[in-house]
């Protein structure tokens, strides 16, 4: 059984570019993010700032409004579906463990925590996925075409075509 890694993005405060990472707060990081804490960190007055660490131990202080938690899925195009994202997907509806019908959806992905994936839809409907490993139950299709932290214009256009 493989661990699932827990991953977080936010946009960075200096520059308004995804990091992605370890996500932690704290009051101990200067304002020039990104610096490696050997040869940059500072005490402030006790401000808390949002951060996140990449892989090779750098530290972007990141708007907290932007941080969201990866799902561990991915899309049909292979890209790693976060909180906050746009998708649109066709949904299966199964009633009784048989196939019923299926629609097209647009919606933010969120957490939910029974089923660990939830979609808030455009139609103010709710959809959740259910999902062992990397595989979902009742979607298909699944499509990233943006985020609600700069696209959210998305969720007042026509759904789009699959």
């Amino acid at each position: 059984m493989e661990i699932r890694k827990i991953n977080f993005r936010g946009k960075t405060i200096k520059d308004n570019r995804w990091v992605y990472g370890h996500y932690f707060v704290t009051p101990l990081t200067d304002e020039d993010s990104g610096a490696d804490q050997k040869t940059g960190w500072f005490f402030l007055t006790g401000e808390k700032r949002h951060c996140i660490s990449n892989e090779n131990g750098a530290v972007f202080v990141v708007d907290e409004k932007t941080v969201s938690q990866s799902t561990s899925l991915k899309d049909k195009n292979g890209v790693e579906i976060f909180e906050g994202d746009i998708v649109r997907a066709v949904y299966q509806e199964n009633e009784g463990g048989g196939w019923v019908s299926e629609s097209k959806i647009m919606g933010i992905v969120k957490f939910d925590p029974y089923w660990g994936v939830k979609f808030d839809c455009k139609d103010g409907t709710q959809r959740t996925a259910q999902y062992w490993g990397e595989s979902y139950k009742d979607f298909r299709a699944v499509e990233i075409i943006g985020n609600i932290y700069e696209n959210p214009e998305l969720l007042t256009s026509p759904l789009q075509e699959q």
